[in-house]
């Protein structure tokens, strides 16, 4: 019955925003039991800078290393402006990364999320020093914007570029990773590489290791999100036509 209430509720507001173009309505998108990933992938720049001074990422908790420096994060919830079609935040919880120096210093970034209104990357990161939560890690550029695939199934798909370390994040590496000091104005002139996100309605059997089994509220979210993004999407082609 809540789920039902939540789809009805959905969608008076979906139609709402259709009808107002001026209104915004953010709907966040529990993914932990669909296919919805990131992909982040280091530049070959990147890596072979980093590797010359002995820097290296291992994957943690849910992320996955694809080989070749990607590394694979299962998207936990995705926030999206459903009527502009715009992204406001993804985020990755559980996913995490551990960097390892040679010469003895080390960091872990966890719980990724991707912050669309001030175009960072934020995380978990923690040091010898302890933890700060959702710190700016990477700025980085929106290289293909929100887009809605309804062939085969309606699928959301984005990426970002130019991760470029923020500049208190470049202050962290160099101190927590013990880095030479003919290196550390490099860091935050490189570009780490970039991210691609795709989210799809199809089942991630056995869901994130970390997220609890969903309610059936939680499908109906999912189904909700993902049946308004289509609606305005249909809505804007047929516009178009």
């Amino acid at each position: 019955m809540q789920a039902i209430r939540l789809v009805k509720l959905g969608c008076a507001a979906v139609l709402a925003a259709a009808a107002v173009p001026s209104f915004a309505l953010n709907l966040t998108i529990p993914t932990s039991y669909i296919q919805a990933n990131a992909t982040l992938k280091f530049s070959s720049d990147a890596q072979q800078a980093l590797s010359a001074v002995g820097i290296s990422f291992q994957a943690a908790g849910s992320t996955t290393d694809l080989g070749g420096g990607a590394y694979n994060m299962p998207i936990s919830s995705m926030t999206v402006d459903v009527f502009k079609l715009k992204p406001v935040s993804g985020t990755s919880k559980g996913a995490a990364l551990k960097v390892n120096s040679g010469f003895g210093g080390s960091l872990s970034l966890a719980n990724f999320t991707l912050d669309f209104k001030n175009n960072q990357v934020l995380a978990d990161l923690t040091t010898s020093a302890g933890t700060t939560s959702k710190f700016a890690v990477y700025n980085f550029n929106v290289s293909q914007p929100l887009s809605v695939n309804l062939k085969g199934g309606l699928s959301l798909n984005l990426s970002v570029d130019q991760l470029k370390l923020t500049q208190q994040a470049s202050d962290v590496f160099a101190s927590a990773l013990n880095i030479p000091s003919y290196f550390v104005p490099a860091l935050s002139l490189l570009n780490f590489g970039g991210i691609d996100a795709v989210v799809s309605p199809a089942i991630r059997w056995g869901g994130i290791s970390a997220a609890p089994v969903p309610e059936p509220s939680t499908y109906a979210l999912v189904g909700l999100g993902l049946a308004a993004a289509g609606f305005i999407a249909r809505r804007r082609s047929a516009a178009r036509a």
